[in-house]
């Protein structure tokens, strides 16, 4: 089954600021998927980049097969 959300080798964060670097995550339809971890270490910039609202450095998103 092809992925719903796919992220390949993604570095993003805020202007020239990279705040994720080389994030990989693959989710088919229908599957969910949880991020934890302390403040300070990327959770809502990795949502923030899904929805296209941070700079994207290198790699690339997917969302239901379309970059």
């Amino acid at each position: 089954m092809p992925e719903a959300l796919l992220l390949k080798k993604v570095s993003a964060g805020y202007g020239e600021t990279v705040v994720l670097e080389g994030v990989e995550l693959a989710l088919v339809a229908g599957e969910s998927v949880s991020v934890i971890g302390r403040n300070g270490v990327g959770k809502s910039t990795l949502l923030a980049t899904v929805m296209g609202h941070t700079t994207l450095h290198q790699g690339e998103i997917v969302l239901n097969g379309e970059s």
